[in-house]
């Protein structure tokens, strides 16, 4: 088992097999005590970022009966992840300024953003998207502002006319992450459109066919 973050993106455990074993190690004290766990601050902060970065991970914490706020998330990924994997991940969250601290309290919460995307810049999606400053501008606040994936998409696929959002899989996808290609379908493989990549936690321009195209071996 070896949660990490990879660019920034969250990678979560691949098999419910490995979950149920690092919970059988947590009671055996393998990975020492949680009495000092994370604040509800924290957790929060960690739950927010995780519906931004997989956002499949709402399901899964909803169908387990933990709930889809940010704090049922955030218990969720919790319970699921040893005391080194999750620190790391805490410290990932504190770098972006998720969650706030002071001097005698490792969070004093609430003060937390939602995790920004990276992207093209306004004018880029001006000139490739055949699409107005007002309207670019809107998309690029949606992703630094860390709205989800699926809603920026559906607006974009508003904006642009288009004929849904689709997903592209890859061969290191497995059933709790994804490592594919989400797009604005625009009606054929090659036309300009917005995509986000799931492996790097980016949103571009460009065409999904060449995409694929460049990188064979990740989609074939």
């Amino acid at each position: 088992m070896k949660p990490l973050l990879d660019n920034g993106t969250l990678v979560t455990l691949g098999l419910v097999g490995v979950v149920a074993a690092v919970g059988a190690a947590n009671k055996a004290g393998l990975y020492g005590s949680r009495s000092t766990g994370p604040t509800d601050a924290e957790l929060r902060a960690v739950g927010r970022y995780t519906k931004s970065a997989n956002p499949n991970e709402v399901e899964y914490a909803k169908e387990a009966g933990y709930g889809t706020g940010d704090l049922a998330i955030g218990k969720y990924v919790y319970s699921h992840y040893d005391e080194d994997s999750f620190a790391e991940l805490l410290d990932h969250v504190r770098e972006q300024g998720m969650v706030k601290t002071g001097k005698g309290s490792r969070a004093l919460g609430g003060n937390y953003t939602g995790f920004p995307h990276g992207g093209p810049s306004v004018q880029r999606m001006m000139d490739f998207l055949k699409i107005s400053k007002e309207q670019a501008s809107a998309l690029k606040a949606m992703m630094d502002d860390g709205k989800s994936v699926s809603t920026i998409l559906r607006e974009a696929d508003r904006l642009l006319n288009g004929h849904g959002v689709e997903y592209i899989q890859s061969h290191a996808d497995t059933m709790r992450s994804q490592d594919g290609l989400s797009y604005v379908n625009m009606g054929d493989t090659y036309d300009t459109t917005l995509l986000y990549d799931h492996k790097t936690g980016r949103f571009s321009v460009g065409s999904w066919g060449d995409i694929v195209e460049r990188q064979p071996r990740r989609f074939e």
